[in-house]
């Protein structure tokens, strides 16, 4: 019987670094999907809204963009389910955990849901989703060691200081308004920036990310 050749140093970080390369493939195989798919969602629902909002705002009840942002959960559900990975697949211990982050971040925000559907209070809920969002993408490109994803977390970061930044300005600007038409028109640049930089963000978060996760995925695998 042949004995089994011990490997060398080089071997050995040669055979490492596949079984690296094979668990981040697998990772961006698993999570490029749900990316694309609630990043494009929150984008064209966002700019739904923002169209609602910019193109005809008083005649678009409340209750209507309500059921917009709503849409949000119930499309990108339906979307993941459909474009789910059929079979049976073994996970990495990188995907379970990225898996258990992402599962958190998805509890957290039906609080950030809950608060809108109670006060509709924009310039709280968006710097909230961003920040959850960055997070969650932030870890899930630090654990597989993916610096553009890693990046794409940062820029949902950088968004919600944006959205806090104008919500400052925009209290600071309103006390010293005192005419009706300036303070409505305060009011209409404050929410549309908003809902811009929201869209940006999840641009930069989401979308790139995931179009990035799904070229790595597409690559030939080393051998």
């Amino acid at each position: 019987m042949e004995s089994n050749k011990p490997m060398n140093p080089t071997e050995s970080l040669e055979l490492i670094s596949r079984m690296i390369s094979s668990s981040r493939r697998k990772m961006a195989r698993n999570s490029y999907r749900p990316f694309l798919i609630w990043g494009y969602t929150t984008l064209v629902v966002t700019l739904i809204e923002l169209g609602l909002h910019v193109l005809n705002p008083p005649t678009v009840s409340s209750s209507l963009r309500l059921f917009v942002w709503w849409s949000i959960p119930v499309i990108g559900i339906l979307l993941t389910y459909i474009f789910r990975e059929r079979g049976t697949q073994t996970k990495s211990p990188l995907d379970v955990n990225i898996g258990a982050v992402w599962a958190i971040i998805s509890f957290a925000m039906i609080p950030m849901f809950t608060m809108f559907l109670i006060s509709s209070a924009f310039y709280l809920v968006l710097p909230m989703v961003l920040l959850l969002m960055g997070m969650g993408t932030m870890i899930t490109g630090v654990m597989a060691r993916l610096k553009v994803v890693s990046l794409g977390g940062f820029v949902s970061m950088v968004g919600a200081v944006l959205i806090c930044a104008l919500a400052l300005w925009f209290k600071k600007t309103m006390e010293g308004t005192a005419v009706v038409e300036a303070r409505g028109e305060l009011v209409e640049l404050f929410l549309t920036g908003q809902l811009v930089i929201f869209a940006l963000s999840f641009v930069g978060t989401m979308i790139v990310p995931g179009h990035y996760m799904k070229r790595m995925f597409n690559q030939p695998e080393e051998k």
